[in-house]
């Protein structure tokens, strides 16, 4: 993610991904300090260094920007997975450490939006990345893929916003041990 355009209005030099980034960022640094229903477009914009007409040329709304925050980790998620397929434990468990890596370095962010009331967007993202995940464990009981996703993300969502709260003062691999062992993965 660019540090910031702030101040900078040569948007036609930065490509789309680019000027997304730092909306989301100039967004998610006010959401740090205000909910997201009392910070206005102007403020936005104004943080990010871009016009208004800039916002909506790439987001509908502010709750969109939250959206895309998340298709962009779930992105990165899956590029830095590149090639593992969580068959085996230590497959798992590197999934979760890749994961709780993320968390780590995504805390500031992560806080502000569960403290804006975006945790439902945060569990919703959260199954749908563990859907194929769950499935490999699976097999071919319907009970348990239907329910799995679900179960392993409200667990995660828990765990993770303690772990925050906690100053991340557990290790990445020590959460995933942990994670492992009380939701039976291990």
């Amino acid at each position: 993610m660019p540090s910031s355009i702030t101040g900078m209005r040569e948007e036609e030099s930065l490509t789309a991904r680019e000027i997304e980034n730092c909306i989301i960022e100039a967004q998610l640094l006010l959401m740090r300090d205000k909910p997201l229903d009392e910070i206005p477009i102007t403020a936005i914009v104004a943080k990010a260094g871009v016009g208004r007409g800039t916002f909506y040329r790439h987001f509908k709304s502010k709750e969109d920007v939250i959206r895309r925050f998340f298709e962009h980790n779930e992105e990165d998620f899956h590029a830095r997975m590149e090639g593992l397929r969580p068959q085996s434990k230590e497959d798992c468990r590197q999934v979760l450490v890749t994961a709780f890596s993320m968390f780590r370095e995504q805390k500031d962010e992560i806080v502000a939006l569960i403290h804006s009331d975006f945790s439902w967007l945060y569990l919703a993202m959260l199954r749908d990345g563990l859907g194929e995940f769950a499935k490999s464990f699976c097999g071919d009981d319907e009970v348990s893929r239907r329910y799995l996703p679900s179960f392993l993300a409200g667990s995660l969502l828990g765990v993770t916003m303690t772990w925050l709260s906690n100053a991340c003062n557990t290790s990445d691999e020590e959460m995933a041990d942990f994670f492992m062992r009380y939701t039976k993965l291990a």
